[in-house]
């Protein structure tokens, strides 16, 4: 794991995941490697031991803006009525 290898050569490691299997990871880094570390993750499903341990947690869901993509549907076109039963996906052209 990429964390471990870098832990002893950075000031501190971000963690992209709420995944309760990272708790030994980050307990390494910051006892062993006096790594900071910072998790950034959606806090409603992120491990509670995780959120705990962690330097910093930064929820997802507080900078939507800046931290998640739009949805797909919201960057299609909208069909005009010219060509709103035309089913083919926006990217096809007509022949």
């Amino acid at each position: 794991m990429d964390a471990i290898r870098l832990g002893g050569k950075v000031d501190t490691i971000i963690l992209v995941s709420g995944d309760g299997d990272y708790v030994p990871v980050v307990n390494y880094l910051q006892q062993s490697q006096g790594c900071l570390v910072e998790v950034l993750a959606f806090g409603r499903t992120t491990n509670k031991e995780l959120r705990e341990l962690a330097d910093e947690f930064i929820n997802i869901e507080d900078y939507p803006d800046e931290l998640l993509f739009q949805s797909r549907k919201s960057l299609r076109p909208q069909r005009n009525e010219k060509n709103r039963n035309d089913k083919r996906p926006h990217h096809i052209p007509k022949k």
